[in-house]
């Protein structure tokens, strides 16, 4: 006695409603859809261009600025210096040159300080606001301080004298640097390119909405879900997949759909890592066990109406993954590219795994009416 597999019964069982088949569609010419259908993108997300930068780099204008926190420093009894803060601004002056002269309270001078650079800005770059602590000996009674920048001269000049009691608040520090200026307008985010249309003539992605418009039947297609099931509690290891395809009728005649005909497992990536491309066919007994039943004569969808159809194939083991899953458009005419024992021709497949590059769906084409003679 011959025993059959799962894979074996199915095709077994299959080749014998062929024939049935071939006598239900005789008077069904109307269901032939003989084009591909579309999946169009409503809203792809196109990549933002890169955001422009000016054609030079910016100049940084010239700015010089000083002033000094006390005329009137504090130098109270016993310490041998006093102190004045410099404040100053500058940008694009190169060296800031500082020089000052210190007296005593008879006039004889105490001490001549030559050129010193206490800070260096160039140009074409930013600028900065800074201080600098000049120490002057107890004994000056009266100091001239000259700041000057090494572009343009300019020079500020500042006489101080010693106290024994210090004037608050101190004077502010200078304000403020110029802001550069570009050769260009400033950059700024362009906005997003006009969108590339994205269509998908086949594979089609778990969850797509496809549609077919040539034919005088036109149907939407969903692969809306698949899922695993372990029917036999009594052995764990033996799996089902369950599969769910919503079909619309968005032509203006009755469609009528032929659920164990038109839809298989196509493609298995098996548990050891091995792809196998086959027909792994719905199983009416499990259908029937799980209350799923697979109809096997035609389903009638009127125009505008929508139904889903639950699917269900065992005989698979943990660690199996449904990669491709079938449907037949045309259940009348087979072809040779038909796979074996299956009727119908024009076969497209369903990815098992979310559209990666555009889940927005388009709106459900409008229902067009028959051509009047």
């Amino acid at each position: 006695m011959m025993i059959l597999s799962n894979r074996q019964k199915h095709l077994f069982f299959l080749s014998g409603l062929a024939a049935v088949l071939t006598l239900l569609l005789a008077c069904d010419a109307v269901n032939s859809i003989t084009t591909k259908p579309v999946f169009l993108c409503a809203t792809p997300s196109p990549i933002p261009t890169n955001t422009p930068f000016p054609t030079a780099l910016p100049t940084y204008p010239w700015a010089f600025s000083a002033t000094i926190d006390y005329y009137f420093y504090p130098l109270p009894a016993g310490q041998a210096f006093g102190r004045v803060n410099i404040q100053y601004m500058a940008q694009s002056t190169n060296g800031i040159q500082l020089q000052y002269t210190e007296y005593n309270q008879y006039g004889a001078l105490l001490l001549s300080q030559s050129t010193l650079i206490i800070a260096n800005t160039p140009v074409g770059v930013p600028g900065l606001t800074s201080t600098f602590p000049l120490y002057i000996f107890a004994q000056a009674f009266h100091t001239t301080i000259y700041l000057s920048d090494s572009v343009r001269g300019q020079t500020y000049i500042f006489d101080v004298y010693p106290s024994s009691v210090l004037l608050v608040p101190p004077n502010p520090s200078p304000c403020c640097l110029s802001a550069p200026i570009f050769p260009t307008a400033v950059p700024t985010y362009t906005p997003y390119p006009t969108a590339t249309p994205f269509s998908l003539l086949n594979n089609f992605y778990r969850g797509d909405t496809v549609y077919t418009y040539a034919s005088t039947s036109r149907i939407g297609i969903q692969l809306q879900n698949v899922t695993t099931v372990s029917p036999y509690p009594a052995d764990p290891s033996d799996m089902a997949f369950e599969w769910t395809f919503q079909v619309s009728n968005i032509g203006p005649i009755e469609y009528d759909f032929y659920p164990y005909f038109q839809t298989y497992l196509s493609q298995i990536r098996f548990y050891d890592g091995s792809i196998v491309n086959s027909v792994w066919s719905a199983s009416l007994g499990l259908g029937d066990q799980l209350g799923i039943p697979v109809s096997v004569i035609p389903v009638p969808l009127q125009p505008g109406q929508s139904q889903t159809f639950s699917f269900l194939s065992d005989g698979f083991q943990s660690g199996d993954l449904v990669q491709t899953i079938a449907f037949v458009l045309n259940p009348i005419d087979s072809s040779a590219l038909s796979p074996t024992l299956v009727p119908g021709s024009d076969i497209i497949q369903f990815v098992n795994q979310p559209d990666p590059f555009c889940p927005a769906q388009i709106a459900p084409p409008t229902i067009m009416p028959l051509a009047t003679p």
